[in-house]
């Protein structure tokens, strides 16, 4: 029987490839689109589809993807589906590395006084 202490890293160890799995779903910029719009409020496909530009069949691969992880939740009103983030909180984390980004490209000279800049995540 394992220690405690073995039992504890391999937990340990887990968590982090948990963490590491979770970050890939933020590795797509429409994504990271979707997760502000929905932290604004719930959006069905279409709605997110027209605020983003993008095709509704896109859309749903992403939040298929999204809903996988347990990012976003699905709740349905007749025939439309809604969804909302899990954990509306995950966006503090989006706002830490956005934050960070717009700082260094700051420092480089590379960010222009634009109003995108601070993005829906600021």
């Amino acid at each position: 029987m394992p220690d405690i202490e073995t039992l504890w890293a391999s937990q340990e160890d887990r968590l982090f490839e948990l963490h590491a799995n979770l970050c890939k779903v933020f590795t797509d910029p429409k994504r990271l689109q979707i997760m502000g719009l929905l932290g604004e409020r719930e959006r069905s496909v279409n709605e997110l589809a027209l605020e983003l530009g993008a095709r509704a069949s896109t859309v749903s691969q992403h939040l298929a993807l999204m809903r996988l992880h347990g990012v976003v939740r699905a709740r349905r009103e007749g025939t439309t589906i809604f969804y909302a983030l899990t954990y509306p909180e995950i966006l503090d984390a989006c706002r830490i590395i956005h934050g960070i980004l717009i700082k260094r490209l700051g420092e480089a000279g590379d960010l222009a006084e634009h109003p995108t800049a601070q993005s829906m995540l600021a």
